[in-house]
């Protein structure tokens, strides 16, 4: 179809299903923004150029509408949800997107820990330690309620690790958080060592614009091979359409079931709305691939995805 034949049916179905004002102007700027296929220019009308456009053009013009509805508007922001939707699949398009979505959303988190604490490991002072844990920020109503309340120590040595223990280092990390979650299931108020390894290297920049291999780097992960991006796609998957159940199976809370799935349904409209949500759920997918190649190679076929939960005890 012609471009002001596709523009009418887009804002037609766009205004029905999402209450969105598709405008000719959005679509232009869709197309500078290589997020939206050019159309093949099949001559001139006059001086005016015209193009033709098929139905690829419409699915993903339909596709970014439903994003902006949720308030999904950066081009990286759309980049990043496209590809964690299996909607963009070439790896190329969305790396550099899914690194800056995280480093802005982990720098925002790093920049509101304001306390030298945070920094070093000296022993906190009570006052400093009440002022540090107010910076972290208000725990969302639906994660208290299932009782996913760090305790104050334990948040400060999450916070602690992030910033100061380099991912590289931390090599086997993986497969031990894995095991502790699967053969001890811990109560979350009580997270072991082991599982606050976890937050290792989240808020590590390098101050270089080249990341080196062994800096330590958060974004060293990043520079993995297209099939990680691939298998971790795979993992995060799993997670979001199960409403993250894996983590309620290897973990004890206080909290019912009914406030675990009101917990379950609030992380999932946060990765779905919060491009800066869905970019650190998938760094860890990501970390969990690259440091378990052995898991990697389960995540190869579709079909091995779907025994995933059942066979990973076997690997550890």
């Amino acid at each position: 179809m012609n471009r002001e034949d596709l523009i009418d049916r887009l804002s037609e179905r766009a205004l029905k299903r999402y209450g969105l004002d598709f405008s000719e102007t959005l679509f232009d700027d869709l197309i500078d923004q290589g997020l939206i296929q050019k159309g093949e220019r099949l001559g001139n009308e006059g001086k005016r150029p015209v193009y033709e456009f098929d139905w690829r053009s419409y699915r993903r013009a339909l596709q970014i509408a439903r994003l902006r509805a949720r308030c999904v508007v950066s081009r990286d922001a759309i980049k990043v949800q496209l590809f964690l939707s299996e909607y963009s699949e070439p790896v190329w398009d969305v790396r550099e997107a899914l690194g800056r979505e995280y480093e802005k959303f982990a720098k925002n988190i790093s920049n509101q820990i304001r306390s030298g604490y945070a920094d070093n490991w000296k022993m906190v002072p009570p006052k400093h330690k009440e002022s540090l844990i107010r910076q972290a920020g208000v725990l969302d109503p639906a994660f208290e309620a299932a009782g996913l309340r760090l305790s104050a120590d334990q948040l400060i040595k999450a916070f602690r690790n992030a910033k100061q223990k380099p991912i590289t280092a931390q090599t086997n990390l993986a497969q031990d958080v894995l095991r502790v979650w699967l053969l001890t299931k811990p109560q979350f108020q009580e997270l072991p060592e082991s599982l606050l390894q976890a937050f290792s290297g989240l808020l590590m920049f390098d101050t270089e614009s080249d990341v080196r291999a062994d800096a330590g780097d958060i974004r060293v992960l990043f520079s993995g091979d297209d099939e990680s991006f691939i298998r971790a796609r795979r993992i995060y998957k799993i997670l979001t359409t199960s409403g993250f159940a894996p983590f309620w199976t290897f973990i004890q809370t206080n909290g019912s079931s009914e406030t675990q799935q009101a917990a379950s349904e609030a992380a999932v409209n946060a990765v779905k709305n919060q491009p800066g949500f869905a970019a650190t759920a998938f760094v860890q997918c990501l970390r969990l691939v690259q440091q378990m190649p052995v898991l990697g190679e389960l995540l190869s076929t579709d079909e091995n995805c779907a025994k995933l939960l059942s066979l990973l005890p076997s690997f550890l």
